[in-house]
């Protein structure tokens, strides 16, 4: 599978030279976006999910690579820092980065860091056939009973038809169970879940993921939806059309 890179640097020749060693590395990698600041990064990494980000520390006019972890305390992607000092190291370390480059980049050190990044990938590959083999098993997505969930300690292999509604938690998502079960944080954005999920879930906002077979109630009025076990969810206008198509049919 294809690595997806995205790259914050905010001098346009060091940037430049950073893109072009990576698209000449060797390795199966595309740069989804090379922006200048955080600001740009975001919306590179919420339309893209990129794999990996190549953060630098220093980004002018005071903004600094480490604010990225307050729009991403637990980020799903690898942080590679480069930088053209040594004495962030110990910060980065902390925040748990994959790999701390000094500029110029060499050559030699980029591949080991892409090296690390591929050994610490194959865990999510491993999910990736799980799941295949868990959907192999049913004739279509709608046939589909379980699946094969990360969380941040592992797998769980969840029963849908007992899942209320997914909640969103940044790059995370937590799920909500029938039966009184402690609720639990899977490592997939409501967005990747969507893509998963047979049509039996439907999103009724922004922030919720919710399961329609659960659906007792629609209130049109006060824009909430009043589930099996008794909770009640909220709906916005624009979701509301489609979330009452899907329990009708």
């Amino acid at each position: 599978m294809k690595i997806k890179a995205c790259i914050i640097e905010d001098e346009p020749l060091i940037r430049q030279g950073l893109e072009k060693q990576l698209k000449d590395c060797g390795h199966d990698l595309e740069v989804v976006g090379a922006v200048a600041s955080i600001a740009e990064a975001l919306q590179i990494i919420n339309r893209y999910l990129p794999d990996v980000v190549f953060l630098d520390v220093d980004l002018g006019n005071g903004s600094s690579g480490f604010d990225l972890f307050e729009e991403y305390p637990n980020p799903r992607f690898e942080v590679i820092f480069v930088t053209g000092f040594d004495h962030h190291a110990v910060k980065a370390i902390r925040y748990s980065c994959l790999d701390y480059l000094l500029k110029p980049v060499s050559r030699r050190e980029l591949q080991l860091a892409l090296n690390r990044l591929k050994a610490r990938r194959q865990p999510i590959l491993g999910q990736e056939r799980l799941e295949l083999l868990i959907r192999q098993s049913a004739p279509d997505a709608r046939s589909l009973s379980k699946m094969a969930l990360p969380t941040r300690d592992g797998y769980v292999l969840q029963s849908l038809s007992l899942i209320e509604y997914f909640e969103s938690d940044g790059n995370y998502a937590q799920m909500h169970v029938l039966g009184g079960m402690p609720s639990t944080f899977v490592s997939y954005s409501l967005k990747e879940l969507e893509a998963l999920l047979p049509d039996t879930f439907v999103r009724c906002h922004r922030s919720c993921l919710v399961n329609v077979n659960q659906i007792k109630e629609i209130n049109k009025t006060a824009f909430r939806l009043h589930l099996e076990s008794g909770k009640w969810v909220g709906v916005s206008q624009r979701s509301l059309p489609d979330v009452i198509r899907r329990v009708q049919g």
